[in-house]
């Protein structure tokens, strides 16, 4: 059977005993984009966590029912590249990642901002976008996901290379620190930040952090169904924020709009 994980966000998830211990809010996935590792999620009192795929003993269609609530997750994965640009191996865009098919577990296709289904093992390069190789026919090649920074080809050059100091006005932004996001559990109102441009949104999106969807900032507005808005552009998630979402059934959209991807739903 195929899903979606867009159909995994939101669900609840449920010891075998019958107790409800968090929702999931996201997904990590192995280095080559091939199967997901880990559910990122939350519990009652919106605390971030993440169990591996594995303490999952059904996904059913309307919870997760968990065996083990104390496994501890799998090390070196990925936060699933929602918003990730798409290339095929000619150059040409093909849109972004906004979905990824699953079948037990395995990522069998990437599904794209532009309605095409790529199949999963015409992935050939993962970096900072994806490539893939719609030829045909296809020979399947193994991928390695990598964010290493290049190595200078002569190493002793490298090494006697003198070091640049930083200037003053260097140290000042490299001390900057981020913006204090609101840590008052009972206030329920969310904090809107001023935002010059669609690129400082962006910087400010990773600046603060990677992973889980908690101190990320919204680059547009996030509405639910009937069109009212939940959280306005440039509101820092909070758990209130990540509540609300997922309440309206907009927590995939959120994971989204904090991945970079700016669908119009």
């Amino acid at each position: 059977m195929t899903e979606k994980v867009s159909e995994l966000i939101g669900k609840p998830l449920i010891t075998r005993g019958g107790e409800h211990i968090g929702y999931v809010i996201n997904v990590q996935t192995d280095k080559a984009l091939r199967q997901i590792k880990n559910l990122e999620c939350c519990d009652e009192e919106e605390e971030e966590f993440c169990l591996p795929l594995s303490a999952a003993s059904e996904l059913g269609k309307d919870a997760i029912v968990i065996r083990s609530p104390t496994a501890k997750p799998c090390k070196n994965c990925l936060p699933a590249p929602f918003g990730m640009t798409v290339f095929s191996v000619s150059g040409e865009e093909l849109g972004k990642l906004c979905d990824l098919a699953l079948r037990d577990g395995q990522i069998v296709q990437l599904l794209l901002s532009g309605g095409q289904a790529v199949d999963s093992e015409r992935l050939v390069g993962l970096t900072d976008t994806a490539i893939v190789d719609l030829s045909d026919p296809f020979v399947p090649k193994a991928i390695t996901r990598s964010r290493g920074t290049r190595k200078a080809k002569n190493t002793d050059i490298a090494a006697t290379k003198p070091t640049m100091q930083p200037t003053a006005d260097d140290e000042e932004a490299f001390v900057s620190p981020a913006e204090p996001l609101p840590t008052d559990p009972s206030d329920q109102q969310a904090t809107i930040h001023p935002v010059a441009d669609s690129e400082e949104v962006r910087r400010r999106t990773k600046r603060a952090g990677s992973t889980m969807l908690t101190g990320k900032v919204l680059p547009q507005d996030l509405k639910d169904a009937r069109g009212n808005i939940l959280a306005k552009t440039g509101t820092v998630v909070s758990p209130h924020v990540i509540k609300s979402a997922m309440q309206h059934g907009k927590l995939f959209e959120l994971t989204l709009l904090c991945s970079g991807t700016y669908p119009q739903f």
